[in-house]
């Protein structure tokens, strides 16, 4: 998970008051990924679908679609590769 999120990522989520974000950190989504949190939200169809919207010299723009969540993702490439810098994000 580290090699894939950029040290500054901004995961955001509207909650359900309509007015407040959630927001994720690079280290939470480390801790969670160690404690395999993600599979409390498991389905039997693990289907993923990423679309590649936009790629521009160093910056690229991705929709994640799958049976838990929609995700809008924004990447940019670093010298370590392609890191995720910013997502905003909603369950299915």
């Amino acid at each position: 998970m580290r090699r894939a999120l950029h040290p500054e990522l901004a995961k955001r989520s509207l909650i359900e008051d309509g007015g407040t974000l959630n927001e994720t950190t690079t280290d939470w989504m480390v801790d969670a990924t160690a404690k395999n949190l993600g599979k409390a939200q498991d389905v039997p169809d693990r289907l993923i679908e990423v679309e590649v919207v936009d790629v521009y010299r160093d910056i690229a723009s991705v929709v994640v679609r799958s049976a838990v969540y929609r995700e809008y993702v924004h990447l940019v490439r670093t010298r370590d590769g392609w890191k995720i810098v910013n997502a905003l994000w909603a369950l299915s």
